[in-house]
């Protein structure tokens, strides 16, 4: 039986592992509580990304690197950026919310399907 995690978790998830140490989100919103939206949510990759990240954590492949299964599973269609991609320039100037929490954010949507699993990073 396949473990279908909801939206209101994973973005309860979402805003207690990443949200609070995320250095784009607004000022002070790190004492929110987890199930608190934050006014940057309509803008963050993470959440704008969420079923993808879930889809992901659904399947991740735990012998390839965890940020390469973001490159490839999300940032090659990502709309947040002009430049998506292989050559996503947020990317390389880590201005991009999923290119810095990324694989925290997998990590605890990997935990919330598999609460026993670690997730290995190579």
């Amino acid at each position: 039986m396949k473990n279908i995690c909801l939206l209101d978790d994973m973005q309860h998830t979402i805003r207690s592992e990443v949200c609070t140490i995320c250095q784009f989100r607004p000022e002070g919103s790190e004492k929110l509580g987890p199930d608190v939206p934050r006014d940057c949510e309509r803008k963050c990759s993470i959440m704008k990304n969420l079923a993808k990240l879930d889809e992901l954590a659904g399947r991740v492949d735990a012998v390839r690197d965890l940020d390469q299964q973001i490159i490839d599973g999300i940032c090659q269609t990502c709309e947040s950026s002009p430049t998506a991609g292989d050559f996503c320039t947020r990317r390389f100037t880590q201005v991009c919310p999923m290119s810095v929490h990324g694989t925290q954010a997998l990590d605890a949507l990997i935990a919330l399907h598999r609460p026993t699993s670690v997730a290995k990073r190579l």
